[in-house]
């Protein structure tokens, strides 16, 4: 199985050119996205049963979580 997970745990969240970091914040996992930065999708997180779920390095988030994301905005 091929993952990218050493890989990922390397990048810094707050250098991300896709996360809005606020001064004094510690949690990139609530930190705002901006969606207008194109997701860079080259790293692995893991593969279920053949299918490859992928990591977003320009929001640091699964890119599962872009594509929701952008859909949700695109609705309203």
């Amino acid at each position: 199985m091929k993952d990218d997970k050493r890989l990922i745990e390397k990048e810094d969240w707050q250098k991300a050119l896709g996360v809005i970091v606020k001064p004094g914040e510690d949690n990139g996992a609530l930190a705002q996205r901006d969606y207008k930065v194109s997701c860079n999708v080259r790293y692995i997180i893991t593969t279920i049963k053949g299918y490859h779920i992928w990591w977003c390095s320009s929001h640091h988030q699964p890119y599962t979580n872009c594509l929701e994301d952008k859909a949700e905005k695109d609705k309203k």
